[in-house]
């Protein structure tokens, strides 16, 4: 179906369409929250070799596929005893953490404690889209000191903080990118109304949309990505038309806008 003969029949049945976008948004836009909640990974796992030698250390070694690292680093001045006690501290804290596996600590293996440095990694059995909340209660037990500081990594480590990254940035972009796209289309169209209906339908989509992936993730598996996409790609096309290479004035704009 053209642009164009979508165009007619929007303003042949004005309520009609009206009423189809209202339904859509009642229908779908009150499951968009969930959507947070049903996306998994990242879906960009590898297959290869790098995957296969992960499972092998996994199975044959006892090391896990995505273990959280804490990474200890210390003062010059600060004895290797009080070092090792900030360890055993801080190791001892994060015990009874809902499913944690397995502690490797640096005081009880060679190889993982040299000089100022030192490392450890948890096993837990949550998935990696699971650990957010595992990491968040990490960071809330790691005890402060000035001398003495351990800091987190892992996949899941970086995973949880570029997902946190990604959506406050996006956030972000919305609040900034609708009132700017507002502006523009309000000069280009020359009036609010006509300004505001690209702008509405764009917002309804999204939400929309949002709702109707949030219901699809409850039975199938989706990336993490999509609650990037979704309104990068909703608000963009609500903001396009195939005719922009053409001059158009205000009023002709506005009439095309409804």
């Amino acid at each position: 179906m053209g642009f164009r003969k979508l165009a007619f029949i929007s303003t042949r049945y004005p309520k009609t369409i009206l009423l189809a976008w209202v339904l859509f948004l009642v229908f779908f836009g009150w499951d968009a929250p969930k959507l947070s909640g049903v996306v998994k990974d990242h879906g960009l796992t590898p297959n290869g070799s790098s995957a296969r030698v992960q499972r092998m250390l996994s199975a044959d070694f006892g090391i896990p596929e995505d273990p959280v690292i804490l990474v200890f680093a210390k003062e010059p001045f600060v004895s290797e005893p009080a070092f090792r006690g900030f360890i055993a501290q801080t190791l001892e804290r994060l015990r009874g953490i809902e499913g944690l596996g397995a502690i490797a600590s640096p005081l009880d293996r060679d190889g993982m404690l040299r000089g100022d440095f030192a490392y450890a990694w948890l096993a837990f059995r949550q998935r990696a889209y699971e650990m957010k909340p595992v990491v968040d209660e990490i960071r809330r037990r790691l005890p402060q000191s000035r001398e003495i500081t351990v800091k987190m990594t892992g996949k899941s480590v970086v995973q949880t903080d570029v997902n946190r990254a990604s959506r406050r940035d996006l956030t972000k972009a919305e609040w900034a990118g609708i009132p700017a796209a507002l502006i523009i289309l309000r000069l280009a169209f020359g009036g609010f109304v006509s300004a505001m209906i690209p702008v509405a339908a764009g917002m309804i989509g999204v939400a929309g949309t949002m709702g109707v992936m949030a219901r699809l993730g409850t039975r199938m598996e989706l990336s993490n990505f999509v609650l990037d996409v979704i309104p990068m790609v909703g608000l963009a096309l609500s903001l396009f038309r195939p005719d922009a290479g053409q001059p158009v004035s205000r009023g002709t704009g506005a009439r095309r806008c409804g």
